[in-house]
């Protein structure tokens, strides 16, 4: 069994330049975890998570210095993120993305999220995305008897 067996397909993907606040909506009407990131061409140029969208929202050392004490609370969150919300996704992507072939067997899709500690895989063909494979998509082939 190979990753293009198992794989999500078509990868919804979001552009560079894309608004984190486009992102977000693509990400919870899609309801996945992250989005590759792709280039004028189609090319994948990165990745971008839930988690790298939290992080950017979160007040940064700045921001709390030179705040008044009494909005070190939700005010200063909510400030933070209509700083962030039009920025592009280029801005907090992960720019180094492992990625896979569709050719790649199942257990190299398994010791990859492992040792790469990462959450999903884009499988991609030609440097651009076809497909994407997550952890719970590699469970489920291995319980089923895929290797």
């Amino acid at each position: 069994m190979t990753v293009k067996d198992i794989m999500r397909s078509p990868a919804i993907t979001i552009h560079e330049k894309a608004a984190l606040r486009e992102a977000v909506a693509i990400l919870g009407s899609y309801r996945v975890s992250g989005l590759p990131v792709v280039d004028v061409q189609g090319d994948l140029v990165g990745i971008v998570t839930e988690h790298d969208i939290i992080k950017a929202m979160l007040p940064t050392y700045e921001d709390i210095a030179s705040a008044d004490a009494l909005l070190l609370d939700a005010g200063l969150m909510q400030s933070r993120i209509y700083q962030v919300r039009d920025n592009p996704v280029s801005s907090v992507m992960t720019r180094s993305v492992v990625t896979l072939e569709e050719d790649a067997g199942i257990l190299k899709a398994a010791s990859t999220v492992i040792l790469k500690k990462v959450k999903m895989l884009p499988v991609v063909r030609d440097r651009r995305p076809v497909g994407i494979v997550s952890r719970i998509d590699i469970v489920q082939a291995l319980m089923q008897g895929g290797s």
